[in-house]
């Protein structure tokens, strides 16, 4: 879940910013290293989701340990543990896309501006981060 549904909002949030900056570039293919930074924030929620997917694989010893026999209740806990992650990331990776998107907008006309048009998007980041955070407190509290 979480690396799924991080990967998905990553790809809608970088698509949405993706358009922008095409649009942009049409115009001003010279703003390439302006764009790109914005264009690639939202891939981090992405990144976030793997995190925390490799997290519960390690609890459950799938990845370079032996496999641990896992009660119902404690895989429902590991399922829900990754749900902050799942749907933080989700969302926040949309919403960073759209804001980088209106960032991009902003360089287009004002590219002296970088440094605004990227704290824009990067005040989405942190709730990201804390859905991070809890998903990796949630799995380090369940005990397998």
């Amino acid at each position: 879940m979480a690396a799924g549904w991080g990967a998905a909002g990553s790809a809608i949030g970088v698509g949405i910013a993706g358009e922008a900056g095409a649009g942009v570039m049409t115009e001003d293919p010279g703003k390439f290293g302006l764009i790109l930074p914005l264009q690639a924030l939202p891939g981090t929620q992405g990144i976030y989701g793997l995190l925390v997917a490799f997290f519960a694989i390690l609890k459950v010893g799938l990845l370079g340990g032996d496999p641990v026999t896992v009660s119902v209740a404690q895989g429902f806990g590991i399922f829900c543990a990754c749900l902050p992650a799942a749907i933080g990331e989700y969302f926040s990776g949309i919403a960073q896309g759209k804001t980088s998107a209106a960032s991009i907008q902003m360089i287009a006309k004002r590219p002296e501006e970088m440094g605004k048009a990227i704290i824009l998007p990067a005040m989405v980041e942190t709730y990201a981060v804390l859905s991070l955070l809890m998903s990796i407190i949630l799995l380090n509290g369940i005990k397998v």
